[in-house]
């Protein structure tokens, strides 16, 4: 029974670290709070494991406080009000509400006895379980009375945007629009490498509840899926036996997904999501035949204001947007405004550092090629959601990056075990 309790409890922890939501109830934000609180532990009990991870990874927290510090000072040398959604204070937030609980977790998860495999399992069962408060906020009731009564939402947030608000904003997560539909897309990456590890299809089924909290909130979450079938060619030694299983078990999946689908279309809220998606992949067939793509014409043709002076390039004005009138979604166009080309080479470089890591850490264990997978999958979805939007601040995809980072570390041989 203890055990249960515990399981559930810790569950409950990282459910709530990864998806992140604002519950108006509580001081601070949840993920503030459980930073916090890890700090604090960690500092007091497991010094000597921070400075061992520290020592290990000593380029990505130099270039971590490098990223500190030219944030303040571009920040104040523009005469820009620090705040904390600052990239200044986003930075630090990356070692309070990342790093820290990442660290905390995996201690407790490898002291329960979890490896990478029984790691997978529980992030993939956690991800699906988001499909319990997407139907609940089918009934509309519900739903405002969530946002109204329980979910702290500022009253200028676009989510409450009638429009958008009645057709997608679905499940228990903060970025909705974004980095909440895209992790649930790195999740089904990790889906398919569960099946890879275990041969156990079934887990495929946990995609289409998954898949359905991606077309409900926004496609951009299709991206890893995409990238994952790309990569995967140069991961997988061809076995024609393995692979007709593999199609048939797919062509299975996906008919039961139809069903459901066909099902759901008879909501309309549903069917106006489902039309959306339609539409970016048109967009993107689009594109790829030389005609006109909506999503692509707008993005290039509204959203690429760069910097108008060689200190702009270099240095950046401190504003994520060159002017009022002049305003992008593209990340890299958004990161180039705000610290020129030294702040993004400082906030790519730390990420790429830790794409890297995972990479070279697979060695380690005995998925080192599924782990390999992981580690370019997520790179390249990454990079290529940039285009989107700002996909590397704290958000619900960096903080399941870092616990599988975190966790892989701790977890290696080249890393001491010792936490009591």
């Amino acid at each position: 029974m203890n055990n249960i309790v515990f399981k559930m409890t810790l569950g409950s922890l990282i459910f709530l670290y990864i998806f992140g939501p604002d519950l108006s109830f509580l001081p601070l934000k949840i993920v503030a709070i459980i930073g916090l609180i890890s700090v604090i532990i960690i500092f007091f009990k497991y010094q000597k494991l921070l400075i061992k991870i520290i020592a290990i990874n000593l380029p990505m927290f130099v270039i971590l406080t490098l990223l500190i510090v030219y944030s303040f000072i571009i920040e104040i040398l523009n005469g820009v009000q620090i705040t904390t959604n600052n990239p200044s204070i986003l930075s630090i937030r990356i070692f309070i509400e990342a790093i820290s609980p990442s660290i905390l977790l995996s201690i407790v998860l490898i002291k329960r006895n979890y490896d990478f495999e029984k790691l997978l399992k529980l992030l993939i069962w956690l991800s699906a379980l988001q499909i319990i408060f997407i139907i609940l906020m089918f009934d509309f009731d519900f739903k405002y009375y969530m946002f109204e009564s329980i979910m702290k939402i500022s009253e200028n947030n676009v989510i409450l945007i009638p429009q958008i608000f009645s057709t997608r904003i679905f499940g228990l997560a903060k970025n909705y629009l974004f980095a909440f539909p895209f992790a649930q897309g790195l999740f089904i990456v990790l889906i398919f490498v569960i099946v890879k590890i275990t041969s156990n299809r079934l887990y495929l089924l946990l995609i289409i509840p998954i898949l359905i909290s991606i077309i409900l909130n926004a496609r951009i979450g299709l991206v890893p899926i995409a990238v994952y079938f790309l990569l995967s060619i140069f991961f997988i030694k061809i076995n024609m036996g393995r692979l007709l299983v593999r199609a048939f078990t797919y062509i299975m999946v996906v008919f039961v997904g139809l069903f459901i689908f066909n099902q759901l279309q008879e909501n309309e809220t549903f069917k106006r999501a489902s039309d959306r998606t339609y539409t970016a992949v048109e967009d993107t067939r689009n594109l790829f035949n030389n005609s006109e793509a909506g999503i692509f014409n707008a993005l290039i043709n509204h959203h690429i204001h760069l910097p108008d002076t060689v200190n702009g390039w270099i240095f950046g004005s401190g504003l994520k947007e060159k002017s009022e009138f002049e305003r992008s979604d593209i990340g890299y166009i958004r990161y180039l405004n705000y610290g020129g080309l030294i702040y993004s080479l400082l906030i790519y470089g730390l990420f790429i550092i830790v794409f890297y890591r995972i990479f070279a850490l697979a060695r380690y264990y005995n998925q080192k090629q599924e782990i390999r997978l992981i580690s370019v999958v997520f790179l390249v979805s990454f990079f290529l959601s940039q285009v989107k939007g700002d996909i590397f601040v704290i958000n619900e995809s960096i903080r399941l990056l870092f616990l599988l980072f975190i966790f892989l570390q701790i977890n290696s041989k080249n890393t001491e075990k010792k936490y009591d």
